[in-house]
């Protein structure tokens, strides 16, 4: 892939009063930055882990259709 050499452009922000740099070029390349992938493990410390719903304290109200409070679904 080839590359446009492109100069940043100095702009003022009447809003927040500043100046503000914009690359032009980075605007081409939205998916230039790698997301790390987390692997999310279970901790039986934590209340938002699947299983550890009695870590946390009782629902106020519930909707729903199957189940009632503390209850999946």
């Amino acid at each position: 892939m080839s590359e446009e050499l492109s100069q940043s452009e100095l702009r003022h922000d009447p809003i927040q009063k500043r100046w503000v740099i914009i690359a032009a070029s980075r605007s081409g390349r939205p998916d230039s930055f790698s997301m790390a992938s987390e692997e999310l493990k279970d901790d039986a410390d934590c209340p938002f882990c699947e299983g550890n719903e009695s870590l946390t304290p009782p629902e106020i109200i519930a909707l729903r259709e199957n189940g009632g409070a503390d209850e999946p679904g």
